[in-house]
């Protein structure tokens, strides 16, 4: 089985790096390496080309697609449109594999199975404090219950169900939603895939993200609760806002010692 891995980015120069070299590092070489660049005006392009000997010396085809796009999602289907693959797989710039033998376990644990969709868990890293997103897609009618960056779908049913470009933050969760109510299998495996940063979009605007993924669930005839969801999002948005202004001494010490966290160390 091959995997296609693919880092959708804009203007990464920071992060693009540590992203690339998450994925060199990985002990498997049955996959690809795509990144589908929006059109940067900074270094991010130099950086990612810089690798290319690197990917070429491990068996690696490496492929650095920079060209205006219309925002992440339409990355995303000029990558698929790339890709090669038994699998495609997205890892975003910032985000960064849990282990480097995440591609092996991946390939070992699902054998000869192909569903059309394969997920694991993955953490979410909070300025170096990180949390289980456990993951079920049992519950994908009432909530993004699977992490994007912890899954993969087969080649030909994603090219046959690209992301809505419509949507700004929830087209993931649309695409998930629609091969589950297409009756389309979903495996889990026990696999921690990926950490990904809560800098990214949808935990950004969080408003709009909970907005959007309601318009998701009534595009597809589920009723929504707007109002309390909407509600209990301001709620959490608030804490977070808090949080973020304690002394970095101050949560290192709670989440170490009382809450007893994981730790990354970037």
């Amino acid at each position: 089985m091959k995997i296609t891995v693919i880092t959708v980015c804009f203007n990464e120069e920071k992060n693009i790096k540590k992203t690339v070299e998450s994925v060199l590092s990985q002990t498997s070489s049955d996959f690809e390496y795509i990144i589908c660049d929006g059109g940067s005006g900074d270094k991010t392009v130099e950086i990612a080309r810089s690798y290319e000997d690197a990917f070429a010396k491990k068996g690696v085809k490496f492929t650095v697609n920079s060209e205006r796009d219309k925002g992440i999602y339409d990355g995303m289907n000029k990558g698929i449109e790339l890709a090669s693959g038994d699998y495609v797989y997205f890892l975003n710039a910032g985000d960064w594999f849990y282990s480097n033998t995440v591609l092996a376990e991946i390939i070992e644990k699902m054998g000869d199975k192909a569903p059309e969709v394969v997920y694991g868990d993955c953490l979410y890293v909070d300025r170096c404090v990180a949390s289980v997103f456990s993951t079920d897609h049992t519950h994908l009618k009432e909530y993004m219950s699977i992490a994007h960056p912890a899954t993969l779908v087969r080649a030909d049913v994603i090219r046959d169900n690209k992301f809505d470009i419509s949507y700004k933050i929830a087209a993931d969760y649309n695409m998930m939603l629609t091969l589950y109510l297409k009756g389309c299998e979903f495996l889990k495996i026990d696999v921690t895939v990926s950490k990904f940063s809560l800098d990214g979009v949808s935990s950004l605007k969080v408003e709009r993200s909970v907005n959007e993924a309601c318009d998701v669930r009534e595009s597809h005839g589920i009723a929504t609760d707007r109002e309390n969801e909407l509600k209990f999002a301001r709620k959490r948005e608030r804490k977070l806002k808090i949080k973020r202004k304690i002394p970095g001494f101050l949560r290192r010490f709670w989440h170490r010692h009382i809450k007893k966290s994981l730790w990354i160390e970037e």
